[in-house]
């Protein structure tokens, strides 16, 4: 069969024999719960190992910075495509414990390169988001290429889920139509019916991430407005910090229950989160806030009254596992400027 091999034998929880040809049936398919489950077994199977390796080689792990993911992705695309390969049957251990197996529309198990390629298309969306922050850099290429990264992964996400709700009976998302494959339940021994492209389910799955990539630049502007797109670019430049996250924050007035006002809350949050490159020593943290807290307030985009907090860490993610190591204060703007005059004062800037 040229490589390919059919589920047909008859020890195999398929039944039939060898030579048998496969009848066509809706009921071959394997249900939303049971893959579900399946795949979050394996999402738990990924993080004992992702948390493992962490632990062993933390540091070297840390070194790899956004490049991790890249690492974690490689594992995944190995993991799930040689498992849902001719190689181990078309089972991953999720999908052994759930009675589940991939298969190609044929009946044929899936050759070791097209279940590579099924894995990559599933799992890139989760594993490269993090390289769609590129679009908040200042260099006008890597916002372009970020913004192209963000777009392609989230319409490719979005129809994946889409088509997985909704393309019934047989679930069959982008990454299966893409590779002529499908998810039956183990001891099917018959081809699922209908396998064509459902090209209208296609069409409608391709019309949500359509609205949300129209509606992304409003997001985009409300949240990463004037105020924090220049704190971002700020940190981002420093050499020690490989990675940034933002976010804004306003209170509301708080009244007690007796109807009095409560005491006065902060009327906006700024929380700046550095990813360094390397760890720092626990006497050289506060320093190394008030570092990142300095090229915060140098974007000129706070009020003296908005309460800032500060955290640095340092640590590894895979996508799958991720741990780090940090330190963080906050604040009134007012304080930081304090604290940063206190030590560039004494030499410690």
């Amino acid at each position: 069969m040229k490589g390919r091999e059919r589920m047909m034998s008859g020890d195999d929880d398929n039944g039939g024999g060898a030579n048998a040809t496969p009848e066509t049936s809706a009921d071959a398919y394997a249900g939303f719960w049971r893959r579900l489950f399946a795949f979050l077994a394996d999402t738990v199977v990924l993080m004992v190992a992702g948390y493992a390796l962490g632990t062993l080689f933390f540091d070297q792990m840390a070194a790899l910075g956004i490049a991790g993911r890249m690492v974690g992705w490689g594992l995944a695309i190995l993991y799930f495509g040689v498992q849902n390969s001719r190689i181990a049957k078309g089972q991953t251990l999720g999908k052994r414990l759930l009675k589940v197996r991939v298969t190609g529309i044929d009946g044929h198990l899936l050759d070791p390169g097209t279940a590579l390629v099924r894995a990559a298309v599933l799992t890139a969306p989760w594993f490269l988001n993090v390289y769609a922050l590129a679009a908040l850099s200042n260099d006008r290429s890597a916002q372009i290429l970020g913004w192209a990264i963000g777009l392609v992964l989230l319409a490719s996400g979005m129809t994946t889920f889409y088509l997985f709700l909704f393309n019934r009976p047989s679930r069959r998302s982008l990454h299966d139509l893409l590779c002529g494959s499908c998810t039956v339940t183990a001891a099917s021994a018959s081809v699922p019916a209908n396998l064509t492209w459902p090209s209208r389910r296609v069409l409608m799955g391709l019309a949500v991430p359509a609205a949300l990539l129209a509606a992304t630049p409003v997001v985009f502007v409300r949240f990463f407005g004037p105020t924090l797109l220049p704190i971002y670019a700020a940190v981002d430049s420093l050499s020690e910090v490989m990675t940034v996250g933002v976010t804004q924050q306003k209170t509301m007035r708080v009244v007690n229950v007796s109807g009095s006002a409560a005491p006065a809350l902060p009327s906006e949050f700024v929380a700046v989160s550095a990813r360094l490159r390397i760890p720092v020593p626990a006497q050289d943290q506060r320093r190394e806030l008030a570092h990142v807290a300095a090229a915060v307030l140098k974007a000129g985009t706070l009020a003296p009254t908005t309460h800032l907090v500060v955290s640095i860490s340092y640590g590894f993610d895979l996508g799958f596992a991720s741990s780090y190591r940090g330190y963080g204060d906050g604040g009134p703007v007012a304080a930081w400027k304090t604290l940063i005059d206190q030590m560039a004062a004494t030499g410690q800037n």
